[in-house]
Order: structure tokens, then C-alpha cells, then sequence
């Protein structure tokens, strides 16, 4: 039996065999559009469009010939993380103006910034994550960001389903609010 020191430190932890898998066989891919171009550009070079988001990054030189530094793998701008969330679930469009999206894609882009919560039977996010307290000024709309917290024992949900209308209008915001892109 876990002790209660490990309830909360891992994720992984508390994914059975199966999930864990999905989570790795879900792969992931660098979306493309309006927000990643900007991910582009704070980032100083363009991403490999396609690519598993777990494998290094390209690293280009840079005008001045040094090449620039590494994304932090950890701690990444929650304007990204943002950008990520927007983005991923096309792939899962129903062509009737909605998008499905199942917590093993939001875990493989949101890892760190959640947390497994026994009372739910779920991960959500943690309380003091980025995404959390400036999802809504970065255009991440309410409905998914409120089923990311699982605040609501209704949205305590694995799959949530959501307009892919709401998801370019939050794309939309985001372009407007990213810091340090020029419009």
C-alpha cells in the first residue's frame, strides 16, 4: 500500500498498465497554425512539424554563429503550454464542429503541472500551475480549462468534448496576449 508521502508525488504512480501505454502510443505532434507560428518565434526557430515532442529540438545557429539555447524541458512558457492545448486535439475532430480530447494527450503535454487526485478517481491540474490561474487570460477556454481542474464533479470526466470554434477563438486570444511576439 502507498504511504501517503507518495499519494501525491507522481502522476505515474497511480496509472495502471494500460493507461500508461495509451499514453505513450497517443503520441504527440507540434500543432500547427496561428499560436504554433508564434511558438515558432518566441522560441527563435521553427519546430519540426510531425515530431514527438519528447525527442531534442533542432538547434540551428543563430545569426551570430552560436547556436541558441535548448527549450527547458521543464518549466516551459505557459503561453506554449497554452498554445499545445489549442492545438493537439485537431487530430481528433469530428468534422461536426467538435473535438474530443482525452487526458493521456493532455498529460503527455501537461505532465508536470499535474497531479493525481484520490477524491476524483483523476488527475487535474495542480493548484498553483501556470495553466491554471492564467489559462482563461491566455484564451483556454472556460469549459476545458474547468475539466483540466476537475474542481466540478461533473467535468471529473477522462474525455472531454468541446467546439472547435472555442478552440480557434482561444487560438485567436492567445495570438493577441503572448508576451514578446511582435503583432
Amino acid at each position: 500500500m502507498a504511504s501517503s508521502n507518495d499519494e501525491f508525488g507522481t502522476v505515474s504512480s497511480f496509472l495502471n498498465a494500460d493507461l500508461l501505454q495509451a499514453i505513450g502510443e497517443a503520441g504527440s505532434r507540434v500543432p500547427s497554425g496561428p499560436a504554433s507560428q508564434l511558438a515558432d518565434k518566441e522560441l527563435g526557430y521553427k519546430i519540426k512539424r510531425g515530431g514527438d515532442a519528447s525527442s531534442p529540438p533542432p538547434s540551428p545557429t543563430s545569426p551570430e554563429g552560436s547556436p541558441p539555447a535548448a527549450p527547458r524541458l521543464t518549466g516551459e512558457p505557459v503561453e506554449l503550454l497554452i498554445s499545445r492545448l489549442l492545438s493537439l486535439p485537431q487530430a481528433n475532430n469530428d468534422h461536426a464542429g467538435m473535438v474530443t480530447i482525452g487526458l493521456p494527450l493532455v498529460m503527455k503535454c501537461l505532465g508536470q503541472h499535474m497531479v493525481y487526485d484520490s477524491t476524483k478517481h483523476r488527475v487535474r491540474l495542480k493548484a498553483h500551475s501556470e495553466v491554471r490561474l492564467r489559462g482563461a487570460e491566455l484564451g483556454l477556454p472556460a469549459g476545458y480549462l474547468a475539466w483540466l481542474c476537475a474542481d466540478d464533479g461533473a467535468r471529473a470526466t477522462n474525455i472531454l468534448r468541446i467546439r472547435v470554434s472555442e478552440l480557434k477563438a482561444g487560438e485567436e486570444i492567445l495570438g493577441r496576449t503572448w508576451k514578446g511576439v511582435d503583432g
